[in-house]
């Protein structure tokens, strides 16, 4: 594979402050052929004159707002690379980061690429470097227990979509770590363990949040009952991983005005693994904590009540 033309691909949504930036960190890329193609989604603010800006350098595609999973199929639509690299447009990559993972794809049985990537604050400073597993080969079982890296780091071969289908559009904010399932189930992945990428952090940030998990269960079940056997996950290993994101559900610290939606995730979780002991622990203290708020609250209207 002598130098494949690589289509960068970043979704846009209000995001003038930074897609600027991110634009810059492709072009400094080290290595080339590159397309950059940019995939508006319906912004409000000027994120799709900064983009202008960079002339023939970079492909415009403007659609409504659909949230990153439809424009990140319609950019994998209109990609003229045999490679795909994704990056949002608020983050960075490292000027080395193509350089380092194209030759991976050497193997023809890899289908994705992914790395390490550091931590960046709103102004652009360094906050850590992500610390996580790194596996490489057939790896559906891993990375339906661990996850794999943030997106910003992954390139995917453009023929692989074409056997997985896209990103479902009814996953989010779970979408990414649904695709690179479904990729994992197929196709050998590779990485390379040096830092290439940095993953701006923004207030509101949806990863491990409620809605996040709740979609992670969701494309487990969907997952598991279509490729998890093949990949050689038994039954019980899927309980007991379903039972485990139950619990990160259950043991949340939510308001108030969903404890009950609480219990009602750890008993999920005690009835798909009866030997979760931590969710069984967590039940158990729910319960008790939720009596006692009974008790205080009969005390309390006996009082009034005087």
């Amino acid at each position: 594979m002598a130098n494949p033309l690589v289509t960068a691909l970043m979704p846009a949504y209000n995001c003038e402050k930074y897609v600027g930036g991110a634009i810059e960190s492709v072009l400094a890329q080290s290595y080339g052929p590159v397309e950059i193609v940019v995939v508006d989604d319906g912004s409000t603010d000027a994120t799709r004159d900064v983009v202008r800006r960079f002339g023939r350098r970079v492909r415009l595609l403007e659609r409504g707002h659909g949230g990153p999973a439809a424009a990140r199929n319609t950019g994998i639509a209109a990609a003229r690379g045999e490679l795909i690299a994704f990056l949002d447009s608020d983050d960075l990559w490292k000027p080395e980061k193509l350089s380092l993972q194209v030759p991976l794809f050497e193997n023809p049985k890899v289908g994705l690429v992914y790395s390490n990537f550091d931590y960046i604050d709103e102004q652009g400073r360094q906050i850590r470097t992500r610390l996580g597993r790194f596996y490489r080969g057939r790896i559906f079982r891993q990375v339906m227990k661990h996850g794999l890296a943030w997106t910003g780091t992954v390139v995917v071969r453009r023929s692989v979509f074409e056997h997985t289908g896209g990103f479902d559009e009814a996953m989010p904010p779970a979408e990414d770590w649904d695709m690179w399932l479904r990729v994992s189930a197929f196709y050998e992945v590779d990485y390379e363990i040096r830092t290439l990428a940095s993953y701006r952090m923004r207030e509101g940030s949806l990863r491990g949040s409620p809605d996040f998990i709740d979609r992670m269960i969701y494309g487990l079940k969907k997952n598991f009952t279509r490729y998890g056997r093949q990949a050689g996950m038994s039954a019980g290993e899927y309980r007991r991983l379903l039972a485990h994101y139950y619990y990160r559900l259950g043991n949340g610290r939510l308001p108030q005005a969903i404890v009950r939606r609480n219990r009602s995730y750890l008993w999920r979780a005690i009835r798909t693994n009866p030997f979760h002991f931590k969710a069984l622990r967590a039940y158990f203290w729910g319960l008790c904590a939720y009596w006692r708020g009974r008790k205080s609250e009969a005390i309390g209207l006996e009082y009034l009540n005087r």
